[in-house]
């Protein structure tokens, strides 16, 4: 589930999610550029004032629904290195996965003790979902100029799979322990870049359907 959280910072919130074991919402805060002189905001409205290949800075923060107990996951130490996004919490609402530097990593709940999931995956590793049973992780994986496809991977790092082999395909959510859904962009991006299917597929890679 996508809400709108308010804020910690000055920057507007980029995403959330909602764990319905624990009763609070994860989301990615967005705060800064590295050299720290423009929010995020600012960057957005004037992007040469930040410089191209600047990183962003983001940090996870969980809410309640009510909009009480608001605070900032300690995921990472040194919040002007930050780049923690993409939070999820499992399903039993006792660990989080989330996104660094395109990575994937796992932390319990509080935010303590993360570790990083090592995978062969060599691009980058987005938007991780949990699976049902909490044993593995979907993922959007980025090879490279845009291309992306769904992968799925155990907590361990191992046995990674590619799920789909659409160029883009991203947005993994778990429909069963044995199904994924997923979004898929049109295969002529320059023409209809706007243009989007939510798909299924079998988390083996199998039996792809589009939903109507």
């Amino acid at each position: 589930m996508v809400l709108s959280v308010a804020a910690l910072v000055a920057a507007p919130s980029a995403s959330a999610s909602f764990s319905g074991q624990n009763g609070r919402i994860v989301f990615t805060r967005e705060l800064f550029r590295a050299s720290g002189a423009q929010t995020g905001d600012e960057c957005d409205a004037d992007p040469s004032a930040c410089g191209p290949d600047e990183p962003r800075r983001s940090a996870l923060g969980v809410v309640r629904p009510n909009g009480l107990d608001r605070a900032r996951l300690p995921t990472c130490r040194i919040v002007a290195r930050c780049e923690d996004s993409d939070g999820a919490f499992s399903p039993d609402g006792r660990r989080i996965a989330f996104e660094r530097g395109g990575r994937l990593f796992v932390a319990r709940a509080d935010g303590t003790r993360a570790r990083r999931i090592s995978t062969t995956f060599a691009g980058q590793a987005k938007q991780p979902a949990w699976s049902p049973d909490g044993r593995r992780l979907a993922f959007t994986g980025d090879r490279g100029a845009g291309l992306t496809s769904v992968y799925t991977v155990g907590l361990d790092g191992t046995g990674m799979t590619r799920v789909t082999q659409g160029q883009f395909d991203s947005t993994p959510t778990w429909a069963s322990t044995s199904e994924i859904a997923f979004v898929r962009g049109a295969a002529d991006q320059d023409a209809h870049q706007d243009e989007t299917d939510v798909y299924v597929v079998q988390a083996d890679g199998r039996r792809v359907r589009r939903l109507d």
